[in-house]
């Protein structure tokens, strides 16, 4: 009953946090509890036993590297902020690999056991998440009573009650990643029209980048299921369509520096030339604390004058990862974050290898995709993301020990 009431706060965080205030800090809450309990629970652990794999043991090492580079970078920066500001950013900056190491422990040692009661109990819970999100839609056709977040597709963009449609996507992409793999473990099959009526929802909430991976997702697991032989070319496949959907955000990114995110990564180049070898130090670029308490880096770059950017209205300050990582902590933090998410990829699809590990590797996969537009891993949503990942890799491979 415990992990099914923590699967549903996970998974709809999100939205509680839109409607309950208190929420907002369950990504917080859950990143300190979690890994409490997991560290409680290995002093019983008998010397022999393994817990973590080699690959996730270098990601806990990656990032205790990177936590001291930021207190470094911090100390001998040039630029500030408040004590409690930079204190936060360091902890947002690890949350996600606290929340993940916390949910591998607690998942192995406590729920492992009862993989098919929770597997039935969240194939009914993600169809009636969809069909609820369906039937609303149809009421909104006749009603017009949900908020509009713009027009895409033909069709107006809604959020169903999250605080954003980014939320709603992420939302419907857990389901089917949960969906997919209970489908696989405990029927064998995959719930085609599940899928399709998710690939609908998500052009209802116009989230180019959602609907980018989703297909992506579709075209691999064709392939992994069908096409043994030609994988690679599913891959291709997948990576053309993905380019194709998200070519415009990127380009905004890297290509087009007219734009905020553009604007955002020469700065936070420039910034890791200037403050190499590390960064301008924790809250002072990219992050929400450096938008809490304005940094001067900003009036620097003139940003106070660039609408989207300025502190009038500052939307897009935090949309992308790798200006924060580059800006706040240089070039050589930076590639060893790219490494560890990395190592976070291969070691979800080496658990499984096949159709398992792609399906296991799906929330990762998303979150490496949509960091360079987004910061999803720095953000509420890495504890539905990094939860999940952790829930699927435990349960996965306790039913592979089990077996051997």
């Amino acid at each position: 009953m415990f992990l099914r009431l923590l699967l549903i706060i996970v998974l709809f965080s999100n939205w509680l946090e839109e409607w309950i205030p208190l929420f907002t800090f369950s990504d917080e809450v859950l990143a300190l509890v979690l890994p409490i309990l997991g560290l409680t629970k290995m002093i019983t652990v008998k010397k022999q036993e393994k817990v973590f794999t080699k690959l996730e043991v270098l990601v806990f090492i990656l990032i205790s590297i990177i936590s001291f580079i930021s207190v470094i970078s911090t100390i001998y920066s040039s630029t500030h902020n408040t004590f409690s500001l930079e204190a936060y950013t360091l902890f947002a900056n690890v949350k996600y690999v606290l929340i993940y190491f916390g949910g591998r422990v607690l998942i192995k040692y406590y729920f492992s056991n009862n993989i098919e009661d929770i597997g039935k109990f969240m194939l009914i819970l993600s169809s009636v998440f969809s069909m609820v999100c369906l039937f609303f839609f149809v009421l909104d056709l006749l009603f017009n009573f949900m908020d509009s977040f713009g027009n895409r597709f033909g069709f107006k963009n809604v959020a169903y009650g999250f605080g954003h449609p980014a939320e709603f996507s992420l939302a419907i992409i857990l389901f089917t990643t949960l969906n997919l793999f209970f489908n696989l473990y405990l029927k064998q099959k995959i719930g085609y029209l599940y899928i399709i009526l998710n690939l609908f929802l998500l052009f209802t909430a116009g989230r180019v980048t959602a609907i980018a991976f989703f297909l992506l997702l579709i075209i691999l697991i064709l392939f992994f299921r069908y096409f043994r032989r030609y994988v690679f070319g599913g891959l291709i496949i997948s990576s053309v369509c993905a380019v194709a959907f998200t070519f415009d955000k990127f380009k905004q990114t890297f290509v087009n520096v007219q734009e905020p995110r553009g604007i955002l990564m020469l700065a936070a180049i420039d910034i890791a030339k200037r403050f190499f070898p590390f960064g301008s130090g924790l809250g002072t670029f990219g992050s929400n604390a450096s938008r809490i308490n304005y940094s001067q880096l900003y009036y620097e770059y003139g940003f106070g004058e660039i609408w989207g950017l300025a502190p009038w209205y500052d939307v897009f300050l935090t949309d992308s990862y790798w200006a924060m990582i580059i800006g706040e902590l240089g070039f050589i933090a930076a590639f060893m974050n790219l490494a560890l998410l990395l190592l976070l990829l291969i070691n979800t699809y080496r658990i499984s290898k096949g159709i398992f590990g792609i399906v296991i590797s799906f929330p990762v996969i998303y979150m490496v995709i949509s960091s360079p537009i987004d910061t999803t891993i720095v953000a509420n949503s890495s504890l539905p993301l990094m939860f999940i990942t952790a829930f699927l890799v435990s349960l996965r491979l306790n039913e592979i020990n089990k077996n051997s």
